[in-house]
């Protein structure tokens, strides 16, 4: 056990920096000496969480400090050093985070320190562009943040059970600040261990978690960078920082190459946050901070982006136009122009909800409504979404549309209703019944539009020499496959590929199904027949789909319950879809093609009995 700093010859040029200058109340020997203890306390191996921002690039340079102070014989146990690449990342943070990761393995074996570097992404299927331009799923929202967990959250928790799996467990490293986080501060004092620097992670097993730097200020992080003497000093015009280069090493870092990229990425940014490796839920996410996706709306406005084009990478202004473009479809009256009336299940989803029995009176709904709709940020600050909308309640006081932008986005009435929790004495009460619609999917026309533009500017930065590719060839693949097998609008035309030759003037080594289900001319015809007939073709196609799928298996089973699940889906247009709901009177009646599936599994019996008597 280490109960005291060592530092090595290693650390020779760095020992009066750490012996002389204060952080957090404490000098950086004591958080070297902290770090050292935990590290040579056991053999359990380590897990850096590394996303290239300030925070986690001054715990890398404090644990590499460390390690160079240990004994060689002491520097055994491994260190992986972990980073999370969306795919859609801000391009000059790509660049930023590649380079480090190469000096920093560079540096290792140089200095003989157990340390590799591993960059992990989120699967094919889960990625943004198949999400949205495959699926059609909305833009992300605060409402309905889907990425985080998908392509962040998923890809790390991976690799840390991988490594659980091989070593039984491991300690999590993170960069995480009180001050940068109350919440994420909570959580992790919450599941510390009693006379322990560790806590036990949230969600994995056998992992738990180290932050050496989280009594740190942001003064502290920069002067661990900066390698520089800091004072304070007081002006007419408030305090100022005042910076030392009194060591002769500025920006210098223990594994070589300067931190002068990691400065000026911050400078030119505004002075944003930075995204945080994203282990769990409770890691704050990326909404309003620096380095984050290129592609985010969760924010309203892209500040940080702008400011990096304002000051000198004015080549990526067209990604925040496209990204722009994607934020306004998530404007309330917009919705209906871009994205599918139906849900991917093919329903139309009306969501109802019966609010607590106790909310009686107008004031206690707006209150109910105001607590649902208000958001925490990880700096403390509270928004309500209902500060932008408007209350329109009726003359009679029994009815309220919640309104933004004059489209009317959801409703509530008070009415009576059966209560029958016991069935032999129902009573009639009365509750407030909230409502929403909620449109589904991207329309095809739109994913087809968009992948076009994202495709013509990944040639046009590739044309200028720029090392980055905004969209990869498997999840063009991916894309192409959720088109065609799409649950509402199936890409009969298979139109990815043309889209890609238009635009690069060459094809992929697409994959080519002999049993695809349809092509344009065959659509065509079944619309034209389905016309005269007066049935949905779309319905029609589906259940051809459905029966090319089973051709040719030896046991069929479970085609009834599929053949079910298609014809209780919602055909037609959105206007006859709500006439159909309207004019049902109970749950049990909703299904509208209730006397088609009765008729049909009568017959598929009939069928089954026949077969049987047959063989």
């Amino acid at each position: 056990m280490i109960n005291e700093l060592l530092l090595a010859e290693d650390l020779a040029e760095y020992e009066e920096f750490i012996n002389t200058e204060d952080f957090a109340n404490n000098k950086l020997s004591h958080y070297i000496a902290d770090v050292q203890r935990v590290y040579c306390a056991d053999k359990r191996p380590w897990v850096i969480g590394y996303s290239g921002g300030k925070d986690s690039s001054a715990v890398m340079s404090l644990i590499y400090l460390a390690l160079l102070g240990l004994e060689p014989k002491d520097r055994q146990k491994p260190i992986f050093v972990v980073s999370s690449d969306t795919l859609v990342e801000t391009p000059v943070v790509v660049n930023h985070i590649k380079d480090s990761l190469v000096a920093i393995e560079k540096g290792a074996k140089r200095d003989n320190l157990p340390i590799t570097c591993h960059k992990v992404v989120p699967k094919t299927d889960q990625t943004f562009w198949t999400s949205l331009l495959g699926k059609g799923y909305p833009a992300p929202t605060r409402q309905f943040r889907w990425c985080t967990e998908r392509m962040k959250i998923n890809p790390v928790s991976n690799f840390i059970k991988s490594k659980v799996s091989q070593f039984d467990e491991v300690i999590v490293i993170l960069g995480s600040r009180s001050q940068e986080s109350a919440s994420r501060a909570q959580v992790i004092a919450k599941h510390k261990i009693d006379g322990s620097r560790l806590a036990r992670h949230t969600t994995l097993s056998n992992a738990f978690i180290f932050t050496p730097i989280d009594t740190w200020g942001v003064d502290d992080v920069w002067k661990l960078l900066r390698l520089c003497h800091l004072e304070t000093q007081q002006t007419p015009y408030g305090p100022k920082n005042i910076w030392s280069n009194k060591y002769d090493l500025e920006w210098e870092n223990p594994w070589g190459g300067k931190n002068l990229v990691l400065w000026n990425l911050y400078k030119d940014s505004s002075g944003q946050g930075e995204c945080p490796l994203v282990i769990d839920e409770t890691t704050p996410s990326c909404g309003n901070s620096r380095f984050g996706c290129w592609t985010c709306t969760v924010v309203t406005k892209d500040r940080a982006m702008e400011s990096l084009i304002q000051n000198g990478e004015d080549w990526m202004a067209p990604l925040l136009s496209f990204r722009d473009k994607l934020a306004k479809t998530n404007i309330p009256s917009n919705k209906d122009e871009y994205r599918n009336f139906k849900r991917r299940t093919g329903k139309v989803h009306d969501h109802i909800k019966k609010l607590p029995q106790n909310i009686i009176s107008l004031d206690e709904l707006e209150l109910h409504l105001r607590q649902e709709k208000t958001f925490i940020h990880d700096d403390g600050t509270i928004e309500c979404a209902l500060d932008d909308q408007k209350l329109i309640i009726s003359e009679d006081n029994k009815s309220v549309e919640i309104t933004e932008d004059s489209i009317v986005i959801e409703s509530a009435e008070f009415k009576e209703y059966i209560d029958k929790k016991d069935p032999n004495k129902p009573k009639r009460k009365k509750a407030w019944f909230w409502s929403r619609y909620t449109p589904g999917p991207y329309w095809l026309k739109y994913r087809r539009q968009w992948i076009r533009e994202l495709l013509e500017l990944d040639k046009k930065f590739k044309s200028e020499g720029r090392e980055i590719e905004l969209i990869t060839t498997p999840e063009l693949h991916a894309i192409r496959q959720e088109w065609i097998r799409d649950p509402n609008e199936p890409d009969w035309d298979d139109s990815l590929p043309t889209i890609f030759r238009d635009v690069y003037g060459y094809d992929l080594d697409w994959v080519y199904d002999d049993n695809a289900s349809f092509g344009k001319d065959d659509a065509q015809l079944i619309q034209e027949l389905c016309t005269n007939f007066d049935i949905e073709a779309e319905m029609i196609m589906k259940l051809i789909e459905l029966e090319v799928s089973m051709e040719g298996l030896s046991r069929r089973s479970g085609i009834s319950n599929k053949v079910n699940s298609l014809l209780k889906q919602d055909w037609g247009s959105l206007e006859e879809i709500k006439q159909k709901h309207a004019s049902l009177q109970s749950k049990a009646a909703f299904d509208v093609h209730q006397n088609e599936i009765s008729r049909y599994n009568d017959e598929l019996a009939e069928i089954d009995h026949l077969l049987k008597k047959e063989f």
